[in-house]
């Protein structure tokens, strides 16, 4: 049998036999020193429009309640003003309907009307007629009309 060659492995690289990057360096400038910018604190304040929208309302409903109740005590004056008016209108109304019957006599009336011809009520004959008064129909309302019309269109 042949025997076998021998194969050995050569590693041709080892640590410094390789080219290095040559590494192109401007010179530093020195950086100026710059402040820290400082975290200021946002003042943050919470809206909630559905908030807004109930104090609008509620100032709102302040507003209408002030104004009705400024009417109320207007009105009610206004109340009080004219019971007093009509109180005064009665009294001078009994006042004047007790100078007109203090102004007539009641037998001169009675004397003056036999005089000119008048008869008293009671022999007067008195006859009592009837009138009946016709029943007109009724005309039928805007949906009975509709009614009748969509029953006559399907029957």
């Amino acid at each position: 049998m042949a025997q076998k060659l021998r194969i050995e492995y050569v590693q041709f690289y080892t640590d410094g036999s390789s080219a290095k990057k040559l590494e192109v360096t401007a010179p530093k400038l020195a950086e100026p020193i710059l402040p820290k910018p400082k975290k200021q604190k946002r003042k943050r304040v919470y809206v909630d429009p559905v908030a807004i929208f109930g104090v609008v309302v509620a100032v709102c409903m302040l507003f209408t309640m002030v104004i009705g109740l400024i009417r109320l005590q207007s009105v009610r004056q206004d109340r009080q003003d004219m019971e007093l008016y009509v109180a005064h209108l009665q009294q001078v109304h009994e006042q004047k309907q007790a100078d007109y019957a203090d102004s007539y006599n009641l037998a001169d009336i009675e004397k003056t009307a036999l005089a000119l011809g008048m008869v008293p009520t009671s022999e007067v004959n008195h006859t009592t007629i009837v009138v009946t008064e016709t029943v007109e129909p009724e005309a039928p309302t805007i949906w009975e009309t509709v009614g009748t019309f969509l029953t006559g269109l399907f029957a």
